[in-house]
């Protein structure tokens, strides 16, 4: 993944950060301020009760809720509200990520979604793990706020207004979004998995084949997928998976004319010895002789 982008003085920015003096001066708009950080996490510790924080990160850090401990290997994005305490332990450093500063009066201006009663903002979880997707979103929001902000002598401060409102919204989508699949993650997943078949046409393939692609789907890691359905199926993400192409494989032996050629590729599998492979390691047989068996 893309890391984010090195300012042009980042150790001075830093600097500027610890000593209270935010970046760039601007005595217009002294509630606002975005920057490149090598050690991104760094911030959450020191960062200011009296402003919203956003931080994106890539490091691996682990997160301590009462006697809870859970690693985080993701990229995420925290949100952190006016008196908000966490307590994370960092286990890499130097990952960059950006870190953004801001006043719910920075917000005040018109234009853009609406994104609620400040706060309601204490309700969001104060991180979010990102998909690919989504950590491709937020990191394109912060490249261009930053350099609005730091590329012009005059930045346009209602165009960065709109762009904050914009993640703003989005986490709060996300986060909800989060909160109802984690409730229903198993039944949803069992559903969308089911819903592929039987498969009516070879040109109509399936198109949900891998832990990867419903991961993706619902916006969680894979392993998360995996441990929510390995507690509720007593199963993991690839044998859930397997059971019904293998299931609907031997539906389409048994009770169709499509080559088996065609019955691979409406399986989700680019090359015919990609699916014999498979079906062989699943049936101890070959869909060939399978066929021949159950004709």
């Amino acid at each position: 993944m893309q890391k984010g982008p090195k300012g042009k003085n980042q150790k001075e920015a830093e600097k500027q950060v610890s000593s209270n003096k935010n970046g760039k001066e601007n005595t217009s708009n002294p509630l606002f301020n975005i920057i490149v950080m090598e050690d991104a996490l760094q911030s959450i510790s020191s960062f200011r009760r009296d402003c919203y924080t956003f931080i994106l990160t890539l490091q691996s850090f682990y997160i301590r809720e009462g006697k809870r401990k859970r690693r985080i290997s993701e990229p995420s994005l925290f949100f952190l509200s006016t008196g908000k305490k966490i307590a994370i332990e960092q286990i890499e450093k130097n990952e960059g990520g950006f870190v953004c500063l801001f006043s719910k009066e920075f917000l005040s201006q018109k234009g853009g979604k609406k994104i609620g009663n400040p706060t309601q903002w204490n309700k969001f979880p104060f991180y979010l793990e990102l998909s690919e997707e989504y950590y491709s979103f937020f990191m394109t929001y912060f490249k261009m706020i930053f350099e609005e902000y730091h590329g012009r002598l005059q930045p346009d401060f209602e165009l960065i207004a709109l762009m904050m409102k914009e993640m703003i919204w989005k986490y709060a989508q996300l986060a909800a979004s989060e909160k109802t699949i984690n409730n229903d993650l198993p039944q949803i997943f069992l559903n969308l998995l089911q819903n592929q078949f039987p498969v009516v046409h070879p040109t109509q393939p399936i198109t949900f084949t891998t832990p990867k692609d419903f991961a993706q789907h619902f916006g969680v890691h894979i392993n998360y997928l995996n441990a929510v359905l390995k507690k509720e199926f007593g199963k993991t993400t690839t044998q859930l998976i397997q059971e019904m192409i293998t299931q609907e494989a031997c539906q389409l032996l048994k009770f169709s004319t499509w080559t088996i050629s065609d019955i691979g590729k409406a399986l989700g599998f680019e090359y015919p010895q990609h699916f014999n492979a498979y079906f062989k390691k699943q049936m101890q047989k070959s869909p060939k002789d399978f066929r021949k068996e159950n004709q």
